[in-house]
């Protein structure tokens, strides 16, 4: 039972100065991943104490809903693990869209002076230029 009520999910270190020394801060990870480890653990514990049955079968907490806590735990880690890689893709993703901008940006202020400058001689490319920046 100790090892069901302490919590052992993973810690953070945070390493910060105060007064020119360096000082370490240690808490508990909050981190969806380290929750979920810490229910599954905790499900099969209860499992495990099949003398406490009785008591929590009073709470309405059978067995058979400590396994479907187990099992979502199960399904969720893998949920977890695919979440952090699209985030991860997306952050790529943005920082190329980003520079594909930037690069296009260039590209089109150098084109468009010289367009601007074909526009004051022709009234077909200022219409389109016209059209082209709304």
């Amino acid at each position: 039972m100790d090892g069901i009520i302490r919590n052992e999910a993973q810690v953070t270190v945070a390493v910060y100065e105060e007064g020119g020394e360096k000082k370490r801060k240690v808490g508990k990870s909050k981190s969806q991943e380290a929750l979920r480890a810490e229910i599954a653990k905790d499900a099969g514990a209860l499992l495990g104490l099949t003398g406490i049955h009785p008591a929590l079968a009073e709470r309405r907490v059978t067995t058979a809903r400590l396994d479907a806590l187990c099992a979502s735990a199960d399904d969720l880690a893998g949920m977890l693990g695919s979440r952090t890689a699209a985030k991860g893709a997306a952050k790529t993703s943005t920082k190329l869209e980003k520079e594909a901008v930037s690069r296009q940006r260039d590209v089109w202020g150098a084109s468009y002076r010289l367009l601007s400058a074909l526009g004051k001689r022709d009234d077909r490319v200022r219409s389109l230029l016209a059209q082209a920046t709304n």
